[in-house]
């Protein structure tokens, strides 16, 4: 999809956004390509507009799950993670759901909690 070009990309995905802000696909799609940037916090503030307009949007939520964990923020990782996970399991999605809940795990175990 994007190819290598993410910066093209973003400038795409902008200019739909100039023109429908409540354009779902933009944020989530100018998000992924923030995120292949390595602009994280870009990435994660698109990824937030989208929940904002749709609180449902399961991709979204694993997204950013997976985005707070490569920002070190494991709860807020985890929360979101589970938040997919619960609304996949809803929709009968149970293998997606697992493979969710098996991610929560991996970060649970590679935490390291000091008390």
């Amino acid at each position: 999809m994007l190819l290598n070009d993410q910066q093209g990309a973003i400038a795409d995905f902008t200019q739909a956004l100039q023109f429908n802000n409540a354009n779902i696909g933009a944020y989530y799609n100018r998000g992924c390509a923030h995120h292949q940037k390595g602009s994280r916090v870009a990435a994660l503030d698109d990824f937030n507009q989208v929940l904002q307009r749709d609180p449902d949007d399961i991709r979204t939520y694993v997204s950013r799950g997976l985005l707070h964990q490569e920002m070190g923020k494991m709860e807020e990782a985890i929360a979101d993670l589970r938040q997919a996970a619960k609304s996949l399991n809803q929709q009968g999605a149970t293998t997606d759901s697992q493979q969710v809940l098996r991610v929560i795990e991996e970060i649970r175990s590679r935490t390291v909690v000091f008390g």
